[in-house]
């Protein structure tokens, strides 16, 4: 074994937690871009597999100041040119809308582009409600997000054994205990132990060998105690996690789609490889209630001998939250999920490769996690879908929470600063938004792209950010983002035999979200999340026969609010019950383009703009200004 110890303040002990704001309960809490290369014809590009198994058309390159048009079922246009400014369009006689989607490429700021040349009567009404677009003004209050991610003042060098008062006890093995058995654990919220006991021992054969699950439960929340927690609770839990049999629980579908969650290393004060997984139901803070809070944690320190850090269980530790998962225990399943894969990024890039994956990237794959093994646990997922078509939630509070109602108010910001303070705005769902960001993205990327990219991003030797060997440096997050992105780049176009960039997948992900209403063009594949139809997806994991839902962001909306004052307010708070979608600048009087200036689109967004509605025919010209790192797509729909 090498000499080698785990440095606490650069690997940041990862502390990945699930954090809701709802009605219903919460599930937890790169950047230059990179240019593709233009074609100076009409032509169309050679064909692909996407994530459906089909194979169909990339969205052509639409890269120094060339627009695509992409239309329902065909290509109008293969491409027309901004010329000087001015883009020429033959529109045709149809009942359907022209939109431009702008896209942001880059990880900066950029001044929205001035357009003119509109076709729309003021008075028309489009039914939309979110924009990528951002006030310069009263948006800078502190991100105080300790629930989600609290790791920069954890551990500050090498003092972990200097600051603990009690040492934990130490185990060569957690199999020694038995049912009914109790141990000391260390809550990181309350700073303080409590007793569990252990309510479940569970072994079973999986791909990786056999694997031993615990659960315990702290004393305080067993029975007419605290979060009333039983036997019938934790032996249903324990059974969808870990069980005999191929194909048949969590375990199984999450390390087959992401790898294993611990296994050989370099690391002296790092546990060995037990096959262990311990599951502690307790009471996260102090808080008791219910509908909102932290649903769970997975902390690295756990994976750490507690001779080095004497407050270590010692053990894959996945931390839940008695009170919230006792009464959302549907959902608690799929946060266990979301953890496990925390656990896995951790072993798979940060022990393995010496590496670190940007934050986005981690909470993307476990937000996958989620929407993989929804449809197998029997709950709606991340995006509230409904469980039995694969469509949109049928209720009215379906469509007002969940990841894609989060991506809806929380569209204009950059999904990719998670760690800065003042990055999400500052109104009450400023805290989910980044999960919603992630989610839209990540469900984009495996039903279009199949899901062979995660596991080749997992296993990469490819190297983000290199971890100093000391604690005298620490590394640039900027950097660690651009090389985080370049990577995903690179497993997409290594998993599928392709050479797209960011911006393509910048432009994709918009035209899909403008086009979830089924509308899709089936000849460009990577614009689809809605499998109009049957709404099921089933070829992205079709090798573990898990099926997963459509997006259907056009269905979703945003909470009501107080009549808005400005645009910046309107776009911070939502407009009314009526408003769905994606927020659409057209010329009504609270949605008119002209009327948003000093406005900048930040990193890594799209925005829409109607340019004409199903009255405007034949040829017409728009004047749009060409700004560094901002691309145009043309969708008809």
């Amino acid at each position: 074994m090498k000499n080698k110890f785990l440095v606490l303040l650069l690997l940041g002990f990862m502390f990945l937690s699930c954090s809701f704001l709802f009605d219903q309960p919460k599930t937890e809490n790169n950047n230059s871009a990179s240019n593709s290369n233009s074609n100076s014809n009409d032509t169309l590009p050679p064909s692909s597999s996407n994530g459906n198994g089909t194979t169909d058309e990339f969205l052509p390159s639409v890269q120094d100041g060339e627009v695509m048009f992409v239309t329902t079922g065909e290509y109008l246009v293969g491409k027309t040119d901004l010329k000087d400014g001015v883009l020429s369009v033959d529109i045709p006689e149809s009942d359907k809308e022209l939109y431009l989607v702008i896209s942001n490429t880059t990880g900066k700021e950029i001044q929205a582009p001035a357009i003119s040349g509109y076709d729309i009567p003021p008075d028309t009404t489009v039914l939309s409600s979110r924009s990528t677009f951002v006030s310069d003004g009263d948006e800078s209050v502190n991100f105080t997000d300790a629930f989600i991610y609290e790791q920069t003042n954890l551990i500050k060098k090498n003092d972990a054994v200097a600051r603990s008062t009690t040492k934990a006890p130490s185990y060569s093995s957690y199999a020694v205990l038995n049912e009914g058995e109790q141990k000391d654990f260390y809550e990181y919220e309350r700073k303080k132990y409590y007793t569990a006991t252990l309510r479940k021992k569970v072994t079973a054969n999986t791909d990786y060998g056999l694997k031993t699950l615990y659960i315990f439960v702290e004393d305080a929340m067993w029975g007419i105690n605290g979060a009333k927690i039983n036997q019938e609770f934790i032996d249903s839990q324990a059974d969808a996690f870990l069980k005999e049999g191929k194909y048949n629980d969590i375990y199984d579908y999450v390390t087959s789609i992401f790898s294993e969650e611990w296994g050989p290393h370099d690391y002296e004060n790092c546990i060995d490889d037990k096959d262990e997984i311990v599951i502690v139901f307790s009471q996260i803070g102090n808080e008791t209630n219910v509908n909102s809070g932290v649903v769970g944690y997975y902390w690295s320190v756990h994976n750490l001998k507690s001779s080095y850090y004497s407050r270590s269980a010692e053990s894959i530790l996945l931390n839940m939250n008695a009170y919230i998962t006792f009464n959302h225990q549907k959902m608690s399943l799929t946060t266990m999920a979301h953890e496990f894969q925390h656990a896995i990024h951790y072993y798979n890039r940060t022990i393995k490769n010496e590496d670190e994956s940007a934050t986005w990237v981690n909470e993307m794959f476990s937000a996958l996690a989620e929407d993989a093994v929804a449809d197998f646990l029997g709950v709606q997922g991340p995006g509230n879908n409904n469980i039995i078509t694969g469509g949109a939630g049928s209720k009215i509070s379906d469509l007002l929470n969940g990841r894609i109602a989060e991506y809806i108010r929380g569209s204009r910001y950059d999904f990719t600063r998670w760690k800065d303070s003042s990055a999400f705005g500052t109104d009450t769902f400023r805290q989910v938004y980044p999960y919603g960001l992630v989610y839209s993205l990540g469900t984009y990327l495996v039903r279009n792209f199949g899901t062979d990219f995660i596991k080749e991003y997992m296993n990469s030797t490819e190297i983000t950010v290199h971890i100093p060997s000391d604690d005298s440096k620490v590394y640039d997050q900027s950097s660690l983002d651009n090389s985080s992105r370049e990577m995903l780049v690179n497993s997409i176009n290594k998993a599928n035999g392709t050479n797209i960039s960011w911006a393509d997948i910048m432009k994709g992900w918009g035209c899909s979200v403008l086009l979830s209403d089924g509308n899709a063009p089936k000849g460009v594949s990577n614009t689809i999340v809605n499998e109009d139809g049957s709404y099921w997806f089933t070829t992205p994991y079709q090798k573990y026969s898990l099926r997963i839902p459509s997006v259907m962001y056009n269905s979703y909306r945003v909470p009501p609010s107080n009549p808005p004052s400005t645009l910046a307010t309107m776009w911070d708070n939502g407009s009314s019950l009526s408003t769905k979608g994606p927020f659409v600048f057209n010329q009504s009087t609270d949605r008119m383009y002209s009327n948003a200036e000093n406005l900048v689109l930040r990193g890594n967004t799209n925005t829409f703009v109607l340019l004409s509605n199903s009255t405007v025919k034949g040829q017409k010209q728009y004047k749009i200004q060409e700004v560094e790192g901002l691309t145009y797509s043309l969708v008809l729909k």
